[in-house]
């Protein structure tokens, strides 16, 4: 094995050693957060007769272990591709001196040859100046310390002065929300109805079950006061119904035939009279007409 393999592995298990400590962190920080969450909402006094009457503990206690699993589900969720990371990269990424060699070396760390032989010499050279604490963010960290900081003392303030929210803004949030939910159901109603209204006007116009889009024929009767009708066709003779017993049909009458001569046209009487001129006259005439055409 060479010997940059074994700083690596070294470096690996410095990094994952802090990424824990991180973990830790947020744990800490998620349960405090839960817990004055708890307390400020007075939960403790909400499940006191649940806890007396079916557990062993009381409810603070309750509280806490409650604070606890929601926290180190989170926690672990947040943090189950921990294990995973690659810690390759971010050794070339602080380092641009390692930059492709770090990996090169890594994957094939299994071969012996001389270029191995003298790649790994130089890996191994430049591993002095990698640090695992370069590769967490110092600043990440530090944030992560102060946001943890924060919650807890923030809690701790909270249970010292048996701080809770006052059941009159509780009772004003009910209400709100009570008529919210109200509201939101009344419109829904509302939509609801004007929905199956709709779609009941749609299905009478276009009728339901098999056939066209129209639905059934059907025939519409005409009940009650009888009343007079009377329609016009345009032109020619047509139904005019007066009443529902008095009904009289027209019939058509035959248009008169003409009959019908072919006349010939006369020929024009200038057309004669030209045709009648000499040769001569004709000449001139053409004459005429080309120097008239051309003005």
């Amino acid at each position: 094995m060479y010997a940059f393999v074994g700083v690596l592995d070294r470096l690996k298990a410095s990094f994952r050693r802090k990424l824990r400590f991180l973990m830790l962190i947020d744990f800490v920080a998620v349960t405090a957060l839960f817990y004055g969450i708890f307390f400020y909402l007075d939960v403790e006094n909400m499940v006191s007769r649940f806890a007396a009457g079916n557990l062993p503990f009381s409810a603070a206690e309750l509280l806490i272990v409650v604070s606890v699993a929601l926290s180190f589900v989170l926690t672990f969720l947040f943090h189950r591709g921990d294990k995973h990371r690659n810690i390759v990269p971010l050794i070339e990424k602080k380092n641009p001196v390692l930059h492709e060699k770090l990996r090169t070396a890594y994957d094939n760390r299994e071969k012996k040859n001389p270029v191995m032989d003298s790649l790994s010499e130089e890996v191994n050279s430049s591993f002095t100046i990698v640090r695992s604490s370069a590769l967490i963010s110092k600043r990440g960290a530090l944030l992560k310390l102060m946001f943890a900081f924060t919650l807890v003392f923030g809690s701790i303030f909270i249970t010292i002065n048996n701080e809770h929210v006052d059941p009159d803004t509780i009772s004003e949030i009910s209400k709100v929300v009570k008529t919210l939910s109200g509201a939101k159901e009344e419109n829904s109603a509302a939509d609801n109805e004007s929905s199956d209204d709709f779609l009941t006007a749609t299905d009478e116009f276009f009728g339901e079950g098999e056939g066209g889009i129209y639905g059934k024929p059907t025939i519409a009767r005409l009940t009650g006061k009888k009343i007079d009708l009377l329609l016009y066709s345009g032109s020619g003779a047509g139904l005019e119904l007066r009443s529902a017993d008095d009904v009289s049909l027209y019939e058509f009458e035959q248009t008169p035939v003409y009959p019908a001569d072919a006349v010939a046209s006369g020929t024009s009487d200038d057309y004669v009279t030209i045709a009648a001129k000499s040769d001569s006259d004709k000449l001139i005439i053409n004459r005429y007409v080309v120097e008239m055409s051309k003005q």
